[in-house]
């Protein structure tokens, strides 16, 4: 996990960090919510620029906002590696890696040697959420 802070969009449901996209939805059932933790998590995924979306504490995004704060959020991003986690079924993990890796060699062909590139692909090293969703 690494903290970020976020700046609110002129747009419903989004917030921005340079020039990427976070979105949230206030009314997501999150039913493993604890009042007393009240952490915001997002998340990468799967597009080119990347798009970030929170996983976890969408109904407290929005009581985050207040004019002391100068509309900022403070939000903790998770590694592509331990997104699936929050993916309901291995159908969604088998997408998201695939479309992470997509991005991967989109944006590295040509600019990066095949075999560094390998190295960054989920297909070309276990992903330890693949064991845990019982993929490999």
């Amino acid at each position: 996990f690494f903290g970020k802070k976020l700046k609110r969009s002129k747009f419903p449901g989004e917030l921005r960090f340079h020039n990427a996209v976070c979105t949230y939805a206030p009314n997501a059932e999150e039913p493993a919510l604890d009042e007393g933790i009240r952490n915001i998590i997002a998340c990468a995924m799967p597009q080119i620029p990347p798009r970030m979306q929170v996983v976890y504490g969408n109904k407290w995004v929005e009581t985050r906002f207040n004019i002391f704060r100068r509309n900022t959020v403070d939000l903790f991003f998770i590694g592509t590696d331990y997104v699936p986690a929050f993916l309901a079924s291995p159908f969604e993990v088998a997408i998201y890696l695939f479309l992470m890796d997509y991005g991967i060699i989109k944006t590295n062909l040509g600019k990066a040697k095949d075999e560094d590139i390998q190295k960054l692909l989920h297909i070309m090293r276990p992903s330890p959420m693949l064991i845990v969703k019982k993929l490999v």
